[in-house]
């Protein structure tokens, strides 16, 4: 495999709607927030994704974890 570009779009190396789903999973799973498809879709870079987990996680700073926040 090539080396991979952290900046690159998901969707350049092969990336679907599918596989989105399942990294949404992992990602929502991991970081107890709750990243809708359409959000992956306009985020689709390392770097704006993180910056999206980044804020729920502040947004949910001092909160209840079990509670996901949507955006």
């Amino acid at each position: 495999m090539d080396e991979l570009d952290a900046r690159a779009d998901f969707f350049a190396y092969g990336g679907d709607s599918l596989k989105a789903m399942a990294m949404i999973k992992l990602i929502n799973e991991r970081f107890k927030v709750n990243i809708p498809l359409k959000v992956f879709f306009q985020n689709a870079t390392l770097p704006d994704l993180a910056r999206e987990i980044q804020t729920l996680l502040w947004v949910n700073k001092g909160k209840d974890y079990n509670n996901k926040i949507t955006i």
